[in-house]
């Protein structure tokens, strides 16, 4: 028995059983248990031989057990036969594909043949028949038994009409059963424009149902309007979606399904900002958006840039279920509804509702108008300048009124845009010092039709224009940033905005011509600390904020400013935490928003944000995470990702535990600053702490429960963080402190922000203090100056900076940051090494400048720049400059040695071609750090560059026609042993053979290193200043580090 089947169910053992029973008349056997087919239809095959010549009865079982956790679609079974007999010829036409409404272009025919007979067959004929006319043909060369093939044909109606299409096999030697050799369809073709309606990578290009969905509207379109529509849902199910390829499919409508059904991270339906900005610009210029179902979701929240499109804000969604849906009487005329019952009912119960609320209001819209909506308020459908957000999956399993509902919105769907429309948006610091200049900086997009000439923009403060720019020619859909500079006259709080105004044109929606923002401009610059998406953003009314805001003068001497609103929402990309301005990044007891499913609450951070968390405090800003943030129960990712940036192992798994109250500091001689205030042993008013989790999974037949057990503290739950408290008697909470060198961190497992003591408080405002990193100068950079080095930076955009120590060492890792070598005061961007000759002399050198603000704290940064000086000999020298070179002119970078080479060489491995350099000139003017240079010198001579220590990827193509050879640098100034060097690098199992030419070897030139044979290899190091040959067995990325 063969069976196709497509089973969604929970993928544990135990539930959902998916079962088939067969009856014999002498009782119920057990056939099989199935499991889940991974989105897809798959073929199952039985062995049923035992029961032949027996009159059998065959049940499909399914079984949820516990009536819980259903949100699935359960057991669909179609094609099912049964097999007595298989003839030795028989060739069937299985599959016809072709839309039923056809416009009068070109048509693609597809159809599906079938080897169903027990020989292979060859040369069978494939006929293609329009209204009984013989129209093309093609022939299968060979087909083997039990194999299947597509055959294309391309076929264009000659007007319009009703016409048959068949497409028939030409019965085969031997073959008796010929009902099955052919298939027809009845397509009509018509000359109405088809509106083209592409769905874009999501639930509705890779799951069954909306595909189903399509395929039945694309046949059907005439039973809900006169508009033929065609729904392509395979051009767009690609990654990358770019703007040439939503160009090439010339969509009238995009749509958006509901990737969030997935409950879990789905794999590749998240969009990424590329992609987004290429739909983005695309409705842009008129065409029509429409989202479905859960196409915004905590799953899936780098989505949420897409969110103003269909006038919705950008804050954490989730799922829910929902059975009926109200037209609103405002809308009930609207083209949308046309045809559509009211009420009508939600078939697949399915919705995406805010997570907050689970209802949907006026605080959850951003410009847009709800124009239905359940009585519960889970679901509702928001319309926006032409585009429309469908809360529910309309697309999974629709009704009739659902899929009136999609056709209304395919067809009426186009982007409403103004012939003149400037829109502003802007940034500012919140805090500056009277001496400091404010850089404001803003995008001026034309979101219009139309080009403009011209648009003045000004900045005001208090409403007074003090200074103005002039855009020109700004095209259609383009933007462009104006910056502005603003020194403040004096102490105090200024309203700053930047306002565009379109010249010799009225801008027809002047609503975002303008954004302002507050500055204050104070002597006492606070420390700036923004709570991300958790229970402190949604709770902040229970969490000590504002009082801190308020009161921080009692409990030290640093100022505070807690920003808790600005990050409460989805999709945090690293630019927003940039503009922000924060020095401390705070993450509230994720979990405890939501203790059963804190996804549902938005408090789970998708990869995307997970990235550019990491990326901005590894960048020189605090951390500071509380109680549940890291529990890997509900939130595996956050301990696995976030927990490394406390100085905690990817590897711990985290539960919770209550009860836990009493604390005690486990150096007090320390005097850490984590405890100013607090005694050694001190309470915490809220009980819930983070612990290190047992997990333990249910195994049958007993199927017993999961479970976690939550375990203490031990040290080797840390890596690099140090513990700071530990609760007593059992070690099941803890302060963790972590200072890696560029940024500082702090880890409070009890959940000290709800119902805090003044205990938690002055724990939670020493770690922000503590925390807090001033930033480091920036853009760093070393220039022989004649004789001397010279080094320039620009200077540190915190305005507590104090002044910079400066740090030289003769290695790239011997710098002892306890002896400065000098120090210069701030508004200094520039300093010249004393040393005379330091520019010349035959020594390495390597400087770090590090800011220091005025209680002397110094910033931790490890940006280097340096001098390498490298012998050359007489003859060939393969060598490379680590350096990242301020100008990387190869007749700049060979300087030193002028008049002493011949040439210096560059091989291009995907070309097998060498460029070479002259004194004279020649083709390799530029050089980086990831080449290997072959110099040929006429007589010894010292190199000498200057430049950063900066790390390198190095792409090394496996290109056949030139051996497969790369020749490239070695960018790093640490002396590092083979193979680790390559294989921590990402080059294990990618290559087989590493050379380097050693010039002073007179013996035997040519060192080599073999990573099967590393025992007998010549070449055990890399050195800097190596350029080497690495032979690859296939294409890769080599990962190296400067230092």
């Amino acid at each position: 028995m063969t069976v196709w089947h497509f089973l969604a169910r929970e993928p544990y053992n135990g539930v959902d059983l998916a079962q088939v029973f067969l009856s014999d008349g002498e009782g119920w056997h057990f056939i099989t248990s199935e499991w889940n087919t991974d989105d897809h239809w798959r073929k199952l095959i039985l062995n049923l031989s035992e029961y032949a010549g027996k009159q059998v009865q065959l049940e499909f079982r399914f079984d949820t057990m516990d009536e819980k956790g259903n949100p699935f679609f359960g057991w669909f079974v179609d094609d099912l036969a049964v097999y007595g007999e298989v003839l030795e010829h028989d060739i069937a036409v299985t599959d016809l594909k072709i839309s039923s409404y056809i416009p009068l272009d070109p048509q693609n025919i597809s159809a599906r043949i079938s080897n169903i007979g027990a020989k292979d067959e060859s040369n069978i004929e494939v006929n293609l028949t329009v209204n009984g006319v013989l129209t093309d043909q093609q022939t299968l060369p060979l087909l083997s038994s039990e194999d299947t093939t597509i055959v294309n044909f391309t076929w264009t109606p000659p007007g319009e009409g009703e016409y048959e299409i068949c497409v028939e096999s030409t019965p085969v030697p031997g073959e008796e059963v010929l009902w099955n050799n052919h298939q027809c369809k009845m397509v009509n073709a018509t000359s109405l424009p088809f509106t083209r309606v592409v769905v874009l990578r999501s639930y509705g290009t890779q799951a069954q149902g909306p595909k189903v969905t399509w395929d039945y509207l694309n046949e059907h379109w005439s039973d809900y309007g006169l508009a033929p529509i065609s729904i392509d849902y395979q051009s767009l199910n690609i990654y990358p979606i770019t703007y040439d390829a939503i160009a090439a499919t010339q969509a009238d409508v995009l749509v958006l399904s509901g990737s969030g059904y997935y409950y879990t991270e789905p794999i590749g339906t998240e969009l990424d900002d590329l992609e987004m900005a290429a739909i983005e610009k695309w409705v842009r210029f008129g065409h029509g958006f429409v989202t479905i179902g859960t196409a915004f979701h905590m799953n899936v929240s780098n989505n949420n840039y897409l969110a103003s499109l269909v006038g919705i804000a950008d804050q954490a969604y989730y799922h829910n279920d929902t059975p009926l849906i109200q037209i609103d009487t405002n809308c009930t005329g609207h083209p949308v509804f046309v045809n559509v019952t009211n009420p009508f009912e939600n078939a697949f119960n399915r919705t995406m509702t805010p997570a907050n609320d689970h209802s949907w209001d006026a605080d959850d819209l951003a410009g847009g108008q709800i124009c239905a909506r359940s009585g519960d308020g889970r679901a509702a459908i928001v319309i926006h300048k032409g585009a429309v957000m469908i809360s529910i999956a309309a697309d999974v399993m629709p009704n009739d009124d659902e899929r009136q509902l999609l056709y209304n919105s395919f067809v009426w769907s186009r982007y409403e845009i103004f012939d003149y429309d400037v829109k502003v948006q802007m940034n500012a610091p919140r805090f500056i010092r009277p001496t400091d200049t404010a850089l404001v900086s803003s995008i001026v997009s034309n979101i219009g039709k139309k080009n403009l000439p011209t648009i003045q923009v000004d900045l005001k403060v208090d409403g007074i224009v003090v200074d103005t720019k002039t855009v020109t020619n700004l095209l259609h859909t383009e933007s462009t940033y104006v910056n502005f500079s603003w020194i403040p006259p004096s102490l105090g709080t200024y309203q700053i905005c930047v306002f565009a105004d379109i010249i010799g044109f009225m801008d027809e929606d002047p609503s975002n011509n303008e954004e302002c923002r507050p500055i204050e401009v104070t002597d006492d610059m606070p420390i700036q600390v923004f709570v991300l998406d958790s229970w402190g953003t949604d709770f902040a009314d229970e969490a000590p904020w504002d009082y801190l805001n308020q009161d921080w003068s009692k409990h030290g001497s640093a100022r505070l400013y807690i920003n808790y609103t600005r990050f409460n929402k989805e999709r945090i990309t690293y630019q927003e935490l940039v503009d922000s301005y924060a020095d401390v990044l705070l993450i509230s007891s994720s979990r405890s928003g939501n203790m059963g499913d804190p996804a549902a609450g938005g408090y789970y951070f998708s990869y995307a944000e997970r990235r550019a968390i990491r990326r901005y405090t590894q960048q020189g800003h605090a951390l500071i995470g509380t109680g549940l943030t890291l529990d890997s129960e509900r939130l595996e990712e956050h301990g696995r990702v976030l927990g490394q940036l406390f100085g905690l192992k990817a590897a711990n798994r985290y539960y919770y535990k209550t009860g836990i109250h009493n604390l005690r500091v486990i150096n007090p001689k320390e005097n850490h600053p984590l405890f100013n205030n607090i005694p050694a042993e001190y309470g915490t008013a809220n009980g819930m702490t983070l612990t290190p989790g047992l997990f333990v999974q249910g195994t049958p037949p007993l199927f017993l429960d999961d479970k976690w057990y939550p375990l203490n503290w031990t040290p080797g739950n840390l890596d690099g963080g140090e513990y700071k408290a530990m609760s007593y008697p059992d070690n099941n909470a803890t302060v963790i402190s972590y200072d890696p060198g560029t940024y500082k961190a702090a880890y409070i497992t009890n959940f000290v922000e709800k119902n805090s003591n003044m205990q938690d408080i002055q724990l939670l405002y020493n770690a922000m203090v503590w925390c807090w990193v001033i930033a480091p100068p920036t853009d760093l950079w070393i220039y022989k100056d004649g004789d001397t080095l010279r080094l320039e930076w620009n200077e540190s955009t915190s305005a507590r900076v104090e002044g910079y120590n400066i740090y030289r060492a003769t290695s790239v890792n011997d710098f002892d940051f306890n002896m400065t070598y000098a120090t210069v005061p701030a508004g200094t961007n520039l300093w010249i090494d004393p040393q005379p000759d330091a520019g010349i002399d035959s020594n390495t050198y390597y400087y770090v400048v590090r800011a220091f603000d005025e209680r002397d704290i110094e910033e931790q940064n490890l940006n280097k720049v340096g001098k390498f000086v490298k012998q050359l000999y007489k003859g060939t020298n393969e060598i490379s400059i680590g350096f990242e070179l301020k100008n990387n002119d190869t007749s700049v970078a060979f300087e030193s040695v002028d008049g002493s080479y011949k040439s210096v060489e560059a091989y291009d491995a995907k070309t097998c071609i060498w460029l070479i350099w002259t004194p004279t000139g020649g083709s390799l003017t530029h050089i980086d750090r990831s080449m290997g240079l072959r110099v040929r010198m006429q007589s010894d001579g010292v190199l000498i560059n200057v430049g950063r220590v900066t790390y390198t990827s190095i792409d090394l193509p496996e290109v056949t026609a030139c051996g497969n050879w790369n020749f490239v640098g070695y960018p790093s100034f640490e002396t590092k042993s083979l193979p680790e060097v390559l294989d921590n690098g990402g080059m294990a199992s990618i290559y087989d053979l590493v050379l380097f030419f050693d010039p002073t070897d007179k013996k035997a030139k040519w060192k080599f290193f073999d990573p099967n044979d590393p025992g007998g290899s010549t070449l055990t190091a890399l050195s800097p200043g190596m350029g080497i040959w690495i032979h690859v067995i296939q294409a890769g990325t080599w990962e190296v580090s400067g230092d």
